[in-house]
C-alpha cells in the first residue's frame, strides 16, 4: 500500500512484549512506525474513490495495455 496509496508505515506481529518494544522503542522512520492519521485518511479516501468509480480500474488496465504495446497514452 505504501506506493499505491501514498502512505507509509507498517505493522508488527508477535507477543505483547515484542509489540510493545517495537511500538515504544522504534524510531518514527522505521517500518514499524504507526501510519500517521492524515495518511490513513488519504488512503481511505483513495479507496472510496476507487469503489465509487469502478471505471477507473478498467481505464488503468487499458492504459497499461497501451504502454506495454509501446503506445503513448
Amino acid at each position: 500500500m505504501g506506493h499505491a496509496l501514498a502512505s507509509d508505515g507498517g505493522f508488527c506481529t508477535g507477543n505483547l512484549r515484542a509489540i510493545d518494544h517495537q511500538r515504544l522503542s522504534s524510531s518514527g522512520y522505521v517500518l514499524y512506525a504507526s501510519l500517521p492519521p492524515y495518511l490513513a485518511t488519504a488512503a481511505i479516501s483513495a479507496i472510496d474513490v476507487l469503489e465509487d468509480n469502478r471505471n477507473l480500474t478498467a481505464k488503468l488496465k487499458e492504459n497499461v495495455a497501451l504502454l506495454w504495446a509501446g503506445h503513448c497514452v
